[in-house]
């Protein structure tokens, strides 16, 4: 008995199966492609967000003047870190919240 004929030369096949593989490995490449961008864009964005961060924490600690917090007859050592605290909250709620802007805390 012989087989049946093939339908399909075998270098026909070979090249349909290597298109497949083509196309599956460009999906994959511009997947990763795609990855890389949203990774580069979160990058980016965080820095903005950390550069505007150190910003306000500087501009806070100028307002309310915590460098120039010393020790002294009338300042102990607890006022200043009490005052240090303040700080701490004010630029905490002003990155978590949003509402509290640098002209906000004069």
């Amino acid at each position: 008995m012989q087989p049946p004929p093939r339908k399909v030369k075998v270098t026909q096949e070979l090249k349909n199966i290597q298109v497949e593989q083509m196309t599956k490995l460009q999906a994959k490449h511009q997947a990763e492609c795609d990855l890389l961008e949203d990774m580069r864009t979160f990058s980016q964005k965080k820095a903005a967000i950390e550069k505007e961060y150190a910003q306000r924490s500087q501009a806070a600690a100028t307002r309310i003047k915590i460098q120039n917090c010393t020790l002294g007859p009338g300042n102990s050592h607890y006022s200043c870190l009490l005052v240090a605290a303040r700080t701490l909250t004010l630029i905490r709620m002003v990155v978590t919240f949003g509402f509290l802007t640098v002209s906000n805390l004069n």
